[in-house]
Parts: C-alpha cells; sequence; structure tokens
C-alpha cells in the first residue's frame, strides 16, 4: 500500500503522517509498513544531530496500529485513539536517511480497546519496543 491507500484508512496527513508504506499484513493480526525519516521529520530535534523523537516511534506505530484496525473492520473505523502505552524501550535512535520498519502485532482485544506489540528496526537493529492500546470504534 502506499501513501493514497494509507491515507484512505487514516486522517493523518503530512506533517503528521508517520507511514509512508504498508508492506504486508494479516488481517486482524499483524501488519508491517515503513516509514523514511526526512530532515522534514527531525527538524529541530537536537540541531547539529537530528535524531527522531521516541513518541514519535511511538505515533508511527500507533498510526500503523490504526490502518490495520480499517483494514480489518468491515465497515472501517470512524474513530481510533492511543489509551495507554506501557513497557516501552528505546534502544536507538533513528536519523534522516534511516528507513524504519514498523511491526505491529495485535495480542488482545475486547472491543473497542485493542492491545498492540510493535518493534520498530532500522535495518537490523531494534530501535524500540512498543507495548500500548487503543480505542478504536
Amino acid at each position: 500500500m502506499g501513501i493514497a491507500e494509507i491515507q484512505a484508512c487514516i486522517p493523518h496527513r503530512f506533517p503528521f503522517l508517520l507511514v509512508d508504506r504498508v508492506e504486508a499484513f494479516e488481517l486482524s493480526s499483524w501488519i508491517v509498513a515503513t516509514k523514511i525519516l526526512s530532515n522534514a521529520d527531525t527538524q529541530g530535534h537536537f540541531p547539529g544531530r537530528s535524531v527522531l523523537p521516541g513518541v514519535l516511534v511511538i505515533e508511527a506505530a500507533a498510526q500503523t496500529a490504526a490502518i490495520l484496525g480499517h483494514l480489518s473492520s468491515p465497515s472501517g473505523l470512524s474513530s481510533c485513539s492511543l489509551a495507554e502505552i506501557q513497557n516501552s524501550r528505546f534502544r536507538h535512535v533513528a536519523i534522516p536517511g534511516d528507513v524504519i520498519r514498523l511491526d505491529v502485532r495485535l495480542s488482545r482485544q475486547r472491543a473497542p480497546f485493542f492491545w498492540f506489540r510493535a518493534c520498530a528496526h532500522v535495518g537490523d537493529r531494534i530501535i524500540a519496543d512498543i507495548n500500548f492500546s487503543a480505542y478504536m470504534k
């Protein structure tokens, strides 16, 4: 899936759209997406050594989960809100030019709440492990 299909799933637009491509997914189970970092994504964050803020890595994972939710729902989603972030770790930074791969897996659900585990990678390096829940309807 490219940008047009992603924008049909979630309402985010530049500069807050943090998913560039969906590589693969299995409905109601998992999704893999990518984000190519540019200078615009890190502008002003640590001048002289631009890095993507960790909170935006979490947001990218949440947007990826929202795309999975939209694709898995027969009628699509009308809303998706991040509800809770738990036991998450940031292991490395991402800098402009990096391609972040977001592997997001649905752990459990009790509609309208859904729990996810996400792992963000740059190449073979894990940059973040994220556990979060979202309210989706």
